[in-house]
């Protein structure tokens, strides 16, 4: 079941390393090898993408926003949202 990713939410995550790619999870409602699996990566390749606050590649985003399932707009309000964490 996906979950309506808000600023609410967002805070709740706060811990700022690797929040994009946690909130993306959860949405998902996916665990990490099975996101990692959609998205072309191991289990640990997106642990470590989690714990790590890093610079996105840009076919790393485009990938994100097509597994996400947000509309471009959305995933850019909620890029903005993480990188002011």
């Amino acid at each position: 079941m996906r979950t309506r990713i808000t600023a609410k939410h967002l805070r709740y995550e706060r811990i700022n390393a690797g929040a994009l790619y946690r909130t993306v999870r959860a949405r998902l409602a996916l665990s990490q090898e099975q996101l990692g699996r959609l998205l072309g990566l191991t289990r640990d390749a997106v642990m470590s993408r989690e714990v790590r606050k890093r610079q996105f590649t840009l076919g790393e985003l485009i990938k994100l926003q097509e597994v996400s399932g947000l509309q471009p707009a959305e995933f850019w309000e909620l890029l903005v949202q993480t990188a002011n964490m």
